[in-house]
């Protein structure tokens, strides 16, 4: 039997499939959309920038470094880069911009500056030469993001701290070995548990070392004074790990000296966070600088528990902030 089919019927029918093809197409689209824009670029302007300028000779919570000639200090201030000549005067904007900027670490020669930077959508290790040009992307993790870069001596790799997401959202940290020139990267020291953190990793001077800080499952409630963050060292030859601070008042940011004889490091003692000199040989320590801000250890390190600080070329002076300024610490006397 057949039935004739209004002209009112057909033209629905054909609405509607001109509908469904137009979601077809629609779909296709959105499905390919993620290659086009495969990175969120954080320096692009949406139409809402505007410009910030500011005077200040204080800071809080800066990160630095130390240029292996000794003439300059690199540092990051809200999250941009500077750099100010280590005799004194004005700091010079070499990073700046819309993107987090943090972390930066001279190479051993002192022509590359590693850093921290979210301007291609997520945190990533870059490089770029130590006037702030020829700014590349090292690592392109895409879930685990990397921290605390630090240079292993030959100038070929760099260390950094990783954080991993799991079954908590927390994370915890595992370090991580990448080569200058690229690539994934290889798991040096693994973690050990879903919320144990690894961080702050610093090289000793032939290579062999890897300073390094840990702690066990996060807590919500941790005791500073018996202790949260412990110093361990990874030796790179064997895979064995050894302890080097424990015990109340724990130990973070593991700065090894540039003879490679001596770590500096930040032990909690009462309420006061405590500049340390540890002697490598001896296991000798002493207490050197009081006067430093308040650690973050009973916080969630993902940056780490204190900003970087640095030795000077001979050893004689560690450069650390404090205070909102550049201090400089004897190593001898503890003398600022």
């Amino acid at each position: 039997m057949h039935k004739n089919i209004s002209t009112a019927t057909y033209r629905s029918a054909m609405a509607i499939l001109a509908v469904v093809c137009a979601l077809a197409a629609t779909l296709t689209v959105v499905a390919q959309a993620p290659a086009a824009r495969d990175r969120w670029d954080v320096e692009k302007n949406l139409g809402f920038a505007r410009a910030i300028e500011f005077e200040t000779d204080e800071g809080t919570w800066m990160n630095l470094d130390v240029s292996p000639d000794g003439r300059w200090i690199v540092f990051e201030m809200l999250g941009d880069l500077y750099r100010l000549p280590f005799a004194g005067g004005d700091a010079e904007l070499i990073l700046g911009g819309a993107a987090y900027d943090q972390q930066p670490r001279f190479s051993p020669d002192g022509r590359t500056i590693a850093f921290i930077s979210d301007r291609n959508g997520a945190d990533q290790v870059w490089l770029m030469n130590a006037d702030g040009t020829d700014r590349r992307a090292l690592t392109n993790e895409r879930e685990f993001l990397p921290t605390n870069p630090t240079w292993a001596p030959d100038g070929d790799y760099i260390v950094a701290k990783r954080h991993v997401v799991d079954t908590r959202s927390a994370g915890g940290g595992e370090l991580m070995l990448y080569h200058k020139a690229g690539g994934d990267g290889a798991v040096l020291v693994p973690r050990q548990g879903f919320t144990s953190e690894m961080n702050e990793p610093s090289l000793s001077k032939d290579g062999r070392w890897v300073y390094f800080v840990q702690a066990g499952p996060f807590d919500y409630n941790r005791d500073p004074h018996a202790g949260i963050f412990a110093i361990t060292r990874f030796d790179r030859h064997t895979g064995r790990r050894e302890p080097v601070v424990r015990g109340a008042g724990g130990g973070i940011r593991p700065t090894i000296s540039r003879d490679g004889s001596k770590m500096a490091f930040i032990r909690r003692v009462g309420l006061k966070s405590v500049l340390f000199v540890r002697d490598l040989e001896s296991g000798a320590e002493r207490r050197l600088f009081d006067g430093l801000d308040p650690d973050q250890m009973e916080t969630w390190t993902i940056h780490g528990a204190y900003p970087t600080f640095s030795w000077t070329p001979n050893d004689a002076e560690i450069i650390v902030a404090a205070g909102g300024k550049f201090v400089a610490v004897n190593a001898q006397t503890g003398r600022a």
